[in-house]
């Protein structure tokens, strides 16, 4: 019985670091949002960052995951990775552009934009997400 909770610990944890460095697929209205614990299910919103040690972290809104992202003292390293979804699929964060006034699930407002659009880049969004208060984690 030991090995049998060992294997569910492996799994599990398979699912959380992505070894290959890519997106991972999210369960769209399965899965939470690390920054606010709700369910992720606006696909026009969604992020995701893959941390220093390969960990995958989820985010229902970009804000979410730009807010939760400089909180962490690893955020800045240059192997962190940051994809925010487009209707194409899903794109790196700091190559492409964002869209401000949206109604998105946590309320910051941003969608995400081709890189060739005009808008704020994503360092941008984690200033203004930073700055954020009131009902946002």
């Amino acid at each position: 019985m030991r090995w049998l909770g060992a294997a569910v610990g492996l799994a599990v944890l398979a699912r959380c670091v992505d070894q290959r460095g890519e997106p991972a697929e999210i369960k769209w209205d399965r899965d939470a949002c690390e920054g606010c614990a709700m369910v992720i299910s606006e696909r026009n919103y969604a992020a995701q960052v893959r941390g220093p040690n390969g960990a995958m972290h989820l985010f229902d809104d970009v804000g979410c995951a730009a807010r939760w992202l400089g909180q962490q003292r690893w955020g800045a390293e240059p192997s962190v990775r940051v994809w925010v979804a487009l209707d194409a699929g899903w794109v790196d964060a700091r190559t492409a552009r964002f869209l401000t006034g949206q109604t998105s699930p946590m309320g910051y407002g941003f969608a995400a934009l081709d890189e060739r659009q005009p808008g704020l880049t994503f360092s941008e969004v984690q200033q203004r997400a930073a700055a954020a208060r009131g009902n946002r984690p």
